[in-house]
């Protein structure tokens, strides 16, 4: 069996975590399944690294076609490539890729390719993740094509699930359900040269290209003043990066402002990143799967908002409260002093711990709908 994973690769390590989650879920159900992705999963060296065929795109010229039809299934096995007719089932883990801020055409190829699995009868699944919203007709055409043609849509909060049923289908086959990236424990290697007392400061380009404009203007502020605030109560902050070519980029903005240096660790390594969170004091962050990896290990945050994503993760961990705007200096003074207080900081943590427990089974209980739909035996 052959199953294509959509919307993931190693262009950041949220993504790469999500791939690795869904390896690891479908072969316990299925020891022996193979798995495809497209092209630009990433580098030739990932894809080998996680075994993943390559899907050959639809040939649309009259030359790739008979290029395409001249390479022999022994030819493509030995090297890793399947067509699309050789794909028995499509698991789908963008993340956020289907709303107004990704335009039409994201969403318009989605339908078409819906609409070709629902045609040839392979069984698909979108797993947790935001959707919307769909202000544009176009685009709310689009979606509501794609998800009818869609065996099973999860939608990863309130927010999504209502724009989803905003497009006025049938939502029977669209249960909402958390991020299941909790399901991945985090390593930090002993030999790593960790602060004692330290927090990580893991920042995103989408805050400067995504933004509200004075969202974007205050941001890199935000960041040097919650380092600067960080060091004046004793404790280090480091940089975490998560894609390191633009996260970089928004580093050396910060470091214009401040004058000191400030230490920044990356790993290829999705798990030892999530590992370091978890011995984090706090997280300030605007990247979400850095947010849910450390809310899932209890670890306080204070975040900032591109989506609506952010909003709707803070309130099912019962602290909207952490999630600030850029240019309010004075909330975010007030937060950073409460979260560099260990007493008032063992409370939290203990409110969070239960959440994330909660949140991990539900996480298990999709998975096993998903690997229903998939037509795999739910794991043990």
């Amino acid at each position: 069996m052959i199953v294509e994973v959509r919307g993931v690769g190693t262009h950041n390590k949220g993504a790469e975590l999500m791939l690795q989650v869904v390896l690891e879920q479908l072969k316990v159900a299925k020891p022996d399944i193979e798995f495809a992705v497209e092209r630009w999963f990433g580098p030739y060296k990932d894809r080998a690294r996680y075994g993943l065929h390559t899907v050959l795109p639809v040939a649309s010229g009259r030359r790739s076609r008979i290029v395409t039809g001249l390479m022999s299934k022994s030819f493509r096995k030995a090297y890793g490539l399947v067509n699309q007719a050789d794909i028995d089932a499509v698991i789908d883990a963008s993340g956020f890729a289907f709303g107004d801020q990704w335009g039409i055409r994201n969403v318009q190829d989605l339908s078409k390719r819906a609409r070709r699995w629902k045609r040839c009868g392979i069984p698909t699944v979108f797993l947790p993740q935001a959707w919307g919203p769909f202000s544009s007709p176009a685009i709310k055409n689009y979606a509501k094509i794609a998800v009818e043609n869609i065996d099973l849509v999860f939608a990863r909060d309130k927010t999504s699930f209502e724009h989803l049923r905003g497009l006025g289908i049938a939502t029977d086959h669209v249960p909402q359900s958390h991020d299941f990236t909790n399901l991945i424990d985090g390593v930090a290697p002993e030999e790593l040269n960790l602060p004692l007392r330290f927090a990580c400061i893991v920042p995103n380009i989408r805050m400067l290209d995504k933004a509200s404009n004075s969202q974007s203007k205050s941001y890199i502020d935000f960041l040097a003043r919650s380092i600067h605030i960080l060091k004046e109560r004793g404790v280090t902050p480091v940089y975490l990066f998560h894609d390191r070519k633009n996260d970089e980029i928004v580093a050396r903005l910060v470091q214009e402002i401040l004058q000191y240096e400030v230490d920044s660790f990356y790993f290829e390594c999705p798990r030892i990143l999530k590992g370091i969170l978890g011995k984090a004091e706090l997280v300030v962050g605007s990247r979400f799967h850095a947010l849910v990896g450390a809310l899932s290990q209890a670890v306080p945050v204070v975040a900032t908002s591109w989506s609506h994503k952010y909003e709707e993760l803070l309130s099912e961990y019962n602290v909207p409260e952490l999630l600030l705007e850029p240019m309010d200096h004075s909330r975010l003074d007030l937060v950073l002093e409460r979260l560099a207080d260990q007493s008032e900081r063992i409370g939290m943590t203990e409110r969070l711990r239960e959440k994330a427990m909660e949140f991990k089974q539900q996480s298990k209980t999709m998975f096993a709908r998903a690997l229903s739909t998939l037509n795999l035996a739910a794991p043990n």
